[in-house]
């Protein structure tokens, strides 16, 4: 990570660099103000997507360094709702931020309580009477909470920064792979393809870097491969919207090998029909590769999956959680928003829903 945080009068700014490798020390206004407001667009779709917008912050300008054009929007969070909180904090949580920004939230957290205590350590000691003393030690409690509160604003920034980097360089075949595609975070994909635009207008732009190194890692060749093809919102169908289920399932073919991405699983529904199916759990296939489930001839399993279609066009069926492995309970169904941050739009089957959200 090669961010870094200042620390105003009004909160921290957690920063992302934008450094565009220019013959001189300048590019067109409406360069620097397109390129911006399409990362804040960004952010914004990622707001939507993983904390469904309760996320309340400020994109904010910070001062360039001399040297070459290198831009800084800052970020500044004033809240973060409990409900966002406990995502970050969740299995689901902890996955989308370990692949969509390489680090484990848990150091995350660790740099962020860094940041904020040599905040507070680099103030200057005053001097105080007994009586003051007194008053601070009742004040401590109250001062650790800020702190605490602090520490969470600052480590969602860096989520928030982090990702938004990542996005911006990856390809849209890794993308895919955490769940952002240009289906479900089309608005996220528009604003990348906008920046890109503007980067491809401006003929002096050379490449493109969201650290403060010189090595440019986004070249001029480069603005055509990272804008994809986004189909309109009107063009898109009810049927492509993912509806999610919970369902019991009696397996007759699993299969073991989570490197072979051509052989499904096939398992009979309780309806009688066969399914073949992907299994996309994490926790799940860390317990197999453990031998620590509880294998039979013939396996039941009780999942969270997504499908596509209605009636007999049901289709592209993906287990998301197994909740149930031979009547073994392994995990609980996945809530409201890390379904919104695997799947974007979707709907969710009334049937055998009764319980999704029951067990908390």
């Amino acid at each position: 990570m090669a961010s870094e945080v200042v620390f105003p009068d009004d909160g921290t700014i957690e920063v992302l660099p934008i450094h565009f490798d220019v013959p001189e020390h300048y590019i067109p206004l409406n360069t620097f103000i397109e390129t911006a407001r399409e990362t804040e667009a960004i952010i914004q779709a990622l707001n939507e997507r993983w904390f469904r917008g309760e996320l309340e912050y400020r994109i904010v300008v910070v001062p360039p360094k001399e040297g070459s054009f290198l831009a800084y929007l800052g970020i500044t969070i004033a809240t973060v709702g409990a409900a966002t909180w406990a995502f970050l904090q969740s299995d689901p949580g902890k996955e989308f931020i370990r692949e969509l920004t390489g680090h484990e939230f848990k150091d995350l957290m660790g740099l962020a309580g860094r940041k904020v205590r040599e905040r507070v350590l680099k103030k200057p000691p005053v001097e105080k009477s007994k009586e003051v003393v007194d008053q601070s030690s009742q004040e401590e409690p109250a001062k650790l909470k800020d702190v605490f509160a602090e520490e969470q604003k600052l480590a969602t920034s860096i989520v928030v920064i982090e990702t938004t980097r990542k996005f911006l360089v990856t390809d849209v075949s890794e993308l895919r792979r955490t769940g952002l595609t240009p289906e479900t975070f089309q608005e996220g994909f528009e604003a990348r393809n906008e920046f890109y635009r503007a980067c491809a207008d401006e003929k002096e732009i050379r490449a493109v870097g969201f650290d403060e190194m010189d090595n440019f890692p986004i070249k001029r060749r480069d603005f055509a491969r990272l804008q994809v093809s986004v189909e309109p919102r009107e063009a898109q169908l009810v049927a492509d919207i993912p509806t999610v289920e919970i369902t019991s399932l009696t397996v007759s073919s699993p299969n073991w090998d989570r490197g072979d991405s051509k052989r499904q699983w096939r398992g009979k529904e309780p309806n009688g029909i066969w399914r073949n199916f992907q299994v996309s759990d994490e926790s799940f296939w860390a317990l197999a590769s453990k031998v620590q489930l509880n294998l039979h001839g013939q396996d039941t399993m009780k999942v969270q999956w997504s499908y596509l279609g209605e009636g007999k066009q049901r289709k592209s069926f993906k287990v998301l959680k197994v909740l149930e492995y031979n009547g073994e309970e392994l995990s609980e169904p996945l809530d409201e928003n890390a379904l919104d941050a695997i799947l974007g739009p979707h709907a969710l089957d009334s049937i055998g829903q009764t319980d999704l959200f029951a067990k908390k």
